[in-house]
């Protein structure tokens, strides 16, 4: 009689963890796209971010070159007419 006792003991230990594990893997199935989806959301976003970051700093630098070619220009000009 005590090994019927046993045996059905550990027949629920194992239904317990096959439940647990069904379980633990229907959360993971669920959860698991939507982050996937919000991170891939996020790293999009990131590098759109940072797409307009490095236009912005590459604009900025474009007009710096063109005010530095002015002035640069008007420099060469003046030196011309006083000579």
């Amino acid at each position: 009689m005590n090994e019927i006792t046993n045996e059905r003991r550990d027949y629920r230990l194992a239904l317990g963890f096959l439940a647990g594990t069904a379980v633990g893997v229907g959360l993971m199935m669920w959860l698991a796209p939507r982050a996937a989806a919000e991170l891939r959301e996020r790293a999009t976003e990131t590098a759109v971010n940072l797409g307009s970051r490095a236009q912005a700093v590459r604009d900025g630098v474009a007009d710096g070159v063109v005010r530095g070619a002015h002035h640069v220009e008007r420099m060469a000009n003046a030196a011309k007419s006083t000579v």
